[in-house]
């Protein structure tokens, strides 16, 4: 029995020493603090938002240029942005949690920090699901009650072709692996441009108007429908500011997803066949912002 005891104390140890919240992020990987976090740093404006809808927002010491949701995020001091982030200022708001974007931020620094004993958890949302899990999960980090899971409803086919356009010079597109592409599917659509792989895919405008999607929504919030008699193939539908409003939350991989996912529904629903009070609109070409969205801004 005393051997027993000997070997068994070393596990015991362990066990006594990482019994604080643990997690697995979106790569995979186990997130394992000593104790529920009380300063947590984010890195990526969608994971500022997650923090926050986890109910972590008074742990969130620092973040990142663009955090502007929600309101209270934007008196957070900065510790970096779209030109990198300064890795002392990170240390130096002494987190004990960071919350990361694993396509978005340098996989060296996130590295950097894991071996000054920072713990990092990844985001990387495929799917709507992913979002919510994200959400539970920083609030067992941060020792808070997640919040209730809300599950979706099931969509009726809608029988509507649709695509998430990010840019059209040339045309970018979300492919099957971004969680745009999950959120058109919530809403029954189908894609018009099915088996694209990767989270978005360029493709060729003649592509684009090949597939004749019923509709594209674009990333700055517009809805164009497809018109065979305009010059461009479609048109764009008058909408009010606030659904505009609510369509440009899809920008951004977290909790406004769920704004987005129902004004997108709504279009869809309107478009089906059979439908009545489908929106009209006039004959606009297919412009998108000034710039690209960075793909480091979610």
């Amino acid at each position: 029995m005393r051997r027993l005891a000997r070997l068994l104390a070393p596990l015991l140890l362990a066990q006594a020493a990482a019994a604080g919240p643990a997690v697995r992020d979106d790569t995979g990987r186990t997130v394992q603090l000593d104790a529920p976090a009380r300063r947590i740093v984010t890195l990526a404006p969608h994971a500022t938002e997650l923090a926050y809808a986890a109910g972590a927002g008074a742990q969130v010491v620092a973040t990142v240029e663009h955090s502007d949701e929600p309101p209270a995020a934007r008196a957070l001091p900065r510790v970096g942005g779209l030109a990198g982030i300064d890795r002392e200022q990170v240390l130096g708001a002494r987190p004990d949690l960071v919350v990361a974007w694993e396509s978005g931020n340098p996989p060296g620094l996130l590295a950097w920090l894991e071996r000054r004993g920072i713990a990092v958890y990844r985001t990387e949302p495929r799917r709507l699901a992913d979002v919510d899990r994200a959400v539970a999960d920083l609030a067992t980090l941060a020792g808070r009650a997640p919040p209730p899971s809300r599950p979706p409803p099931t969509p009726a086919p809608a029988a509507v072709r649709a695509l998430f356009l990010f840019w059209d010079r040339p045309p970018i597109v979300a492919a099957e692996d971004h969680v745009l592409a999950d959120l058109l599917r919530a809403c029954g659509a189908e894609p018009a441009l099915p088996g694209l792989r990767g989270k978005a895919a360029t493709v060729s405008p003649e592509a684009l108007l090949a597939a004749r999607a019923d509709v594209l929504f674009t990333t700055d919030g517009r809805v164009l429908a497809r018109d065979d008699a305009s010059r461009t193939g479609y048109r764009e539908l008058p909408i009010a500011e606030t659904e505009r409003t609510a369509l440009a939350a899809a920008q951004r991989p977290g909790p406004r997803l769920a704004t987005a996912r129902a004004a997108v529904c709504r279009h869809v629903a309107a478009l089906a066949p059979g439908a009545t009070g489908t929106a009209t609109g006039h004959t606009t070409p297919v412009t998108m912002p000034a710039a690209p969205p960075d793909p480091r801004r979610p």
